[in-house]
This record gives structure tokens, sequence and C-alpha cells, in this order.
């Protein structure tokens, strides 16, 4: 199981948080983006397993009035849980 604890992208920072797997958070960005909407990096912190950090980057293209979705997947391998990846869920 994975939880993310930390949502960071330019000029906000949401902590602390309890994110889980399968679930879903909206944040608002009131303040708009200050370097526009394209290429934003998105960084996700959190724990997986029993004592596993992860810190995972991606970069976003946000559209204005819309929302977009980032995703944590946790693939889970034969020899148990490897990491997370995050991806836009389109």
């Amino acid at each position: 199981m994975a939880t993310i604890q930390l949502v960071n992208l330019l000029g906000y920072i949401f902590k602390p948080l309890a994110i889980e797997v399968g679930e879903s958070v909206t944040f608002s960005l009131a303040e708009g983006m200050p370097s526009g909407l394209e290429n934003i990096t998105v960084q996700v912190i959190g724990m997986y397993g029993f004592s596993n950090g992860f810190t995972e980057s991606l970069d976003v293209d946000f559209r204005k009035g819309e929302t977009t979705k980032v995703r944590i997947v946790a693939p889970e391998y034969e020899c148990g849980f490897k990491g997370v990846v995050l991806e836009i869920d389109e």
C-alpha cells in the first residue's frame, strides 16, 4: 500500500496529506500558476510498503479551468511491492 504525504508544484506545497491508493483529493490553485500552465513539475512524496519512502516527479501541462488528474500507480510483483509511478489520468 502507498500513501501520498506531500504534493509540491511551482508556488504550492500541499501537506500534511494521507492520500491512499484509490483515493483522490482536489487542490485549488487559487493564486494561478506564476510561470504559465505548461511543463509544470509535480512532485509527490510519500511512503509505500512497511517503511519505504518515495519521491516521484511528473511534468504536467495544465489547462485553465479544467481539472488535471495525476494518479499514483503501485505495481505489484510476485516478490512483493516494488515501488510507485506517477501518471496522468486521462
